[in-house]
């Protein structure tokens, strides 16, 4: 019996000491593990900034975004992404939550956001990007609009338009826009107040159906008007509903403001979906770098001039959000366009490119460009001799970039010509993205779209040191964790008798001071209730990142958590309040539950552990 009490001992001291190795192991990675602090979320821009591949087929290793995020500075904090950044998505699709595999289960797009924000209490940037596979495609599922126009200059009779199984009564040559729209909200298949119809006399006339009354054009011809005609000197036609708006490109019509709104639309409600969960989060709308030039039959110019105004729309929409009282200063937009020929330069046989005001229609020369145009070329690509344009290195190495670059180089594959005229060594057109050579899924159309691993990674730089890089300098509130029951202290068990007595370590991004029990309140959830704060240590005065802080936890069953108030008292060195101009409180600290546990949760794995091997070595000794 000796011996076998001997083995029981034994194995209690092995197990104890397994269990202190686990607990130093999990606090010495605690202390490792980087904070999450940017959510990458949208659709194949931040995909590819997460991660170097898809379907198993991987075009670089690592992180871009990561990558970039450590070389601007700010290694100590993670970006995350798994889960919200989803390759060819749509802005329509996150408005209507359409749903996706999420941690083994199915849950919609706007809820997988709203959870990793809430799981992810550290996270205070969401990096989105959105709006791009919408405009590619040229529809959006509630924005229809169809143009009817006439061919020609008619000059008597009439027509008829049909939707869905019914015709209109005959509408003359000249008809009015409101002559139109009573006739087509008299056919019960569309009804009084479910279509709007504007434009000049004669038209074209701009149709916008209820968004009840359609859906996408692949559905079927019901979905769109038809038409046919008995017109003298011209004739009338219906353009395509999901193109209408891409043939006037460049002309800022009322297609493009009204696909243009839609989108936006859908924006904002992913946006408020973010700010919504906590007020410490920042939404960044980041644009993307360029548009393909060969969508819906537009000139690259009149490409470029769409995506300003596009730009410009979300510009508005973030300054209109951002202006909110619930989300005042919470809301930016970012423009990178140009970055990638800034950071990488752009080859040409022509001594100057140039886009912008001027010879617009020739704009690649060796004399120069016109006056007033834009150089395409950046500080990598300064005009040259023809074919031998110089990257120098100093610049290369400013950008993180060491020569020479894996994977090849990084120019256009072939030469860049910004209004798509034809290449003179060819005497064939062509139209090719700006991106780093050896982009992406370049044999499928990505080369229009995308960048490689160091075009994404100068994108997550820029972004960091225009606007992250601030936000993320500010003091900010990071863990607050129960720590282990210390003996009780005669004084304050004297004042409160009868108290159930907890200590937290609550942990701050940087050293901060004036710290005092006010900064803190006890938060209760269960059965539970009467928690508040005793006291903090150390006090208000001097610098500290780590602050313990005292809690009587109240009565009742249920748990316990300490949060962070932003009341403008905690300042950093440099004299930043939490959170700089916006509401720095945390919510997101540990729940303890002092009826149940004397152990903080985080060591609740070893606990366990502990309470099998004495399980375990009490059956041994029965035998």
């Amino acid at each position: 019996m000796a011996v076998q009490g001997y083995g029981v001992k034994k194995w209690l001291c092995l197990g104890l000491a397994a269990a202190m190795t686990i607990l130093m192991a999990m606090d010495a990675d605690a202390a490792e593990r980087k904070a999450k602090r940017i959510l990458l979320a949208g659709d194949s821009w931040p995909f590819f900034m997460w991660t170097g591949g898809m379907h198993g087929i991987y075009f670089w290793q690592g992180c871009a975004a990561q990558d970039g995020l450590d070389e601007a500075g700010y290694a100590d904090w993670q970006v995350w992404g798994g889960d919200t950044a989803v390759p060819m998505s749509m802005a329509r699709e996150w408005r209507d939550n359409v749903p996706q595999s999420y941690k083994g289960r199915v849950v919609g797009r706007l809820d997988i956001l709203r959870m990793e924000l809430e799981s992810n209490p550290n996270i205070d940037i969401v990096h989105l990007s959105l709006g791009g596979n919408d405009v590619g495609r040229g529809y959006f599922n509630d924005v229809m609009p169809q143009q009817i126009r006439f061919l020609g200059a008619p000059t008597g009779g009439t027509f008829v338009l049909r939707f869905n199984g019914q015709q209109t009564a005959p509408l003359p040559y000249n008809a009015t826009a409101a002559q139109i729209q009573s006739a087509m909200e008299a056919l019960s298949t569309v009804g009084a107040g479910r279509i709007e119809v504007t434009g000049p006399d004669g038209g074209p006339y701009m149709c916008v159906f209820d968004p009840a009354l359609v859906a996408y054009v692949y559905n079927g011809p019901d979905n769109n008007i038809s038409v046919s005609s008995s017109l003298t000197g011209g004739s009338v036609v219906v353009d395509e509903a999901h193109h209408g708006w891409e043939k006037s490109w460049g002309t800022d019509s009322a297609y493009e403001k009204l696909f243009f709104q839609a989108l936006c639309d859908a924006i904002e409600k992913v946006i408020r979906q973010a700010l919504d969960v906590r007020p410490d989060i920042r939404v960044a709308l980041c644009d993307y770098d360029y548009l393909r030039v060969d969508w819906g039959g537009a000139t690259e110019l009149e490409t470029r001039y769409a995506g300003m105004r596009l730009g410009m729309a979300k510009f508005e929409l973030t300054q209109r959000l951002s202006a909110m009282p619930q989300y005042r200063n919470r809301c930016f937009y970012i423009a990178p366009g140009g970055l990638m020929q800034y950071v990488f330069g752009l080859y040409s046989r022509y001594k100057y490119c140039a886009v912008g005001v001027g010879d617009v229609m020739n704009p690649c020369t060796d004399s120069g460009p016109a006056p007033g145009a834009i150089l395409l070329y950046g500080p990598n690509g300064t005009p040259g001799a023809a074919g031998t344009v110089a990257r120098p290195l100093s610049n290369l190495v400013k950008h993180g970039i060491t020569q020479p670059i894996p994977g090849g180089d990084i120019d256009p594959p072939v030469d860049y010509y910004p209004d798509d005229r034809p290449d003179p060594s060819v005497g064939e057109p062509h139209t090719h993205d700006i991106s780093p050579r050896d982009a992406i899924l370049a044999d499928i159309g990505g080369g229009d779209i995308h960048l490689n691993g160091l075009g994404y990674k100068a994108l997550m730089k820029y972004c960091t040191e225009e606007f992250y890089g601030e936000w993320l300098d500010l003091p900010k509130a990071l863990s607050s964790v129960p720590m282990p029951p210390a003996p009780p202290d005669p004084d304050r068990v004297a004042a409160k008798a009868g108290a159930v007595l907890a200590s937290f370590r609550v942990t701050f991004s940087e050293e901060v001071t004036g710290v005092d029990a006010a900064d803190f309140v006890a938060v209760t959830r269960g059965g539970r209730a009467g928690a508040s704060i005793l006291d903090v240590e150390p006090g208000p005065s001097g610098y500290h990142d780590t602050y313990v802080v005292t809690i009587d936890c109240g009565s009742g069953r249920g748990t316990v958590s300490v949060g962070v108030l932003d009341n403008g008292t905690i300042k950093d060195r440099d004299g930043n309040g939490l959170g700089g101009d916006i509401d720095g409180s945390f919510s997101g600290g540990e729940w303890y539950d002092p009826s149940a546990y004397t152990l903080p949760v985080s060591a609740w794995p070893a606990a366990a552990l502990l309470v099998c091997l004495a399980a375990w070595a009490a059956r041994r000794r029965g035998h």
